[in-house]
């Protein structure tokens, strides 16, 4: 059984939700891959980007996505880098462990080639109640971004160590794990 309340199907009113959830939001699709970068457009729509590899491998013959946000930073981390996100049973399918917010998404392609570019219009949407953010939230969150582009300039590894540090000192357990699951992608690749 789901605690939870289920919003009316409005995605002016879901796509203003979105924009109070930090812009990172996590896809998945029903074969339980996922990806973060999920963006409210003009209008009420959202856009996601997928480059190779099998999150985009998975959208092929798929019309409905389901997107999530999360009020643990580790969901973003897993999603991101280490791509083994802990996934749960929702109201609408496979989606992170500590999700407040779940939208089930009618999927098209836009163009492009890599990424490729997908629209995303919401149809059900599932509310539930959580806690804030913790106080390293955001810095684990940039942490994971800077890491994820540590190749284009090498400062980007150092400002996501600098980022981690606060992170870990501010965060509880769960933070705590998510700081080193970066640390160690980090240390795996430079």
């Amino acid at each position: 059984m789901h605690n939870m309340l289920s919003l009316p199907l409005d995605a002016a009113r879901v796509i203003e939700l979105l924009h109070n959830t930090y812009n990172e939001v996590i896809a998945v699709t029903p074969t339980g891959y996922s990806c973060l970068g999920v963006y409210p457009r003009e209008g009420a729509s959202l856009e996601f980007r997928a480059f190779k590899g099998k999150f985009q491998e998975s959208l092929r013959n798929v019309n409905e996505i389901n997107v999530f946000s999360s009020f643990k930073p580790i969901d973003y981390v897993e999603a991101a880098l280490t791509k083994d996100l802990e996934l749960i049973e929702t109201p609408l399918g496979l989606g992170p462990k500590h999700w407040y917010l779940a939208i089930k998404c009618e999927v098209s392609e836009l163009g492009g080639s890599d990424p490729v570019i997908y629209e995303c219009v919401p149809r059900e949407a599932f509310y539930r109640p959580a806690p804030p953010p913790s106080r390293s939230f955001f810095y684990v969150l940039e942490a994971a971004v800077y890491a994820s582009r540590w190749f284009l300039k090498p400062e980007y590894v150092d400002k996501a160590v600098e980022l981690l540090l606060e992170g870990y000192r501010l965060g509880d357990e769960l933070d705590r794990a998510a700081v080193g699951k970066v640390l160690r992608y980090l240390m795996e690749r430079v």
